[in-house]
């Protein structure tokens, strides 16, 4: 199986550029004069845990742990645009029953050229991808660690010029994701990464119930995770999630620049849908990456 590679110039933040040439071939080919070569990264059951290094960024992408629901052909209706646009509560009352989807989408493009309500575009903009409150309601099912499975796993070691990646498209390989995950957990290692506490952690802890995982070692979770792990949103914004500022907007003001671009999770679950797996890995590389990155601007001026 071949994967992509970070193939842009990316920050090199406490990273010696010399030593990145003589790193393990990676289990892919490149041209042997490619500068992609210095950014491969690696299917991660072929990597074995650093020894050197006390932390490790970790990422989780997921989509719903249940099929989705069954489309419904749904004919168009007619309305008066202006009355469906009135205010928000409107808007969420002519999607209280099922939708065609062109005509949310009429109904977006209409928002657009017209008064842009935030809370408006966000309604019209999920029903003219779902098309009704069932499937938008199965699709926020990734938002919630409880009603969600993981599908991809990106590890960065500090001290490691290379992302791990594990992905799961079955139980199976979801259980030996959660393996190798409690496989580094086992080594010591503290585990960092932007809002873990609310997500990623969590999602640990439910998947291991629900597909009755048995961990060599328990995990503290929670706000301050204990010494266990390091939540940098937490660290960076100690209001919590209303005070915080997205990821993918905090990372350029740091000059910081995932390797991914734009991609972002609310693509994931097109990409397992699609079958488009090396994409995912490649995104979830990033972003473990990425995560590593802010932990060394942090770990410069805070005490950790």
């Amino acid at each position: 199986m071949s994967f992509d590679v970070f193939n842009q110039e990316v920050s090199t933040l406490d990273v010696d550029m010399n030593s990145m040439d003589q790193i393990e071939e990676p289990p892919f080919e490149l041209e042997p004069e490619s500068p992609a070569k210095k950014w491969a990264w690696r299917y991660g059951e072929d990597c074995e845990c650093p020894s050197e290094g006390n932390f490790f960024a970790y990422d989780l992408e997921s989509v719903p742990d249940t099929p989705r629901p069954e489309e419904v052909i749904i004919e168009p209706r007619m309305f008066d645009i202006s009355n469906v646009l009135k205010s928000e509560a409107t808007c969420k009352k002519f999607f209280s029953t099922p939708c065609n989807c062109d005509d949310a989408e009429t109904l977006l493009i209409a928002e657009r050229d017209g008064k842009k309500r935030k809370g408006v575009l966000n309604i019209l903009e999920k029903m003219a991808v779902a098309g009704g409150e069932e499937i938008v309601n199965w699709m926020n099912r990734s938002k919630n660690p409880a009603t969600c499975r993981i599908v991809s796993m990106g590890i960065q070691h500090l001290n490691e010029d290379q992302p791990q990646v594990w992905l799961a498209q079955n139980e199976k390989e979801e259980r030996e994701l959660i393996a190798a995950f409690f496989d580094i957990h086992m080594t010591g290692k503290i585990r960092v990464g932007y809002n873990i506490a609310s997500y990623d952690d969590m999602l640990i802890f439910w998947r291991a119930i629900k597909l009755n995982v048995r961990v060599p070692k328990k995990l503290h979770v929670g706000r301050w995770g204990g010494k266990q792990s390091i939540d940098l949103m937490l660290k960076m914004f100690p209001g919590g999630l209303s005070d915080a500022i997205q990821l993918k907007l905090l990372l350029p003001s740091l000059g910081i620049f995932p390797p991914a671009g734009e991609i972002n999770g609310s693509h994931v679950l097109a990409m397992v849908e699609g079958g488009q797996w090396e994409d995912l890995a490649f995104y979830v590389a990033s972003d473990a990456w990425s995560e590593m990155e802010l932990f060394k601007r942090v770990m410069a001026v805070l005490e950790l």
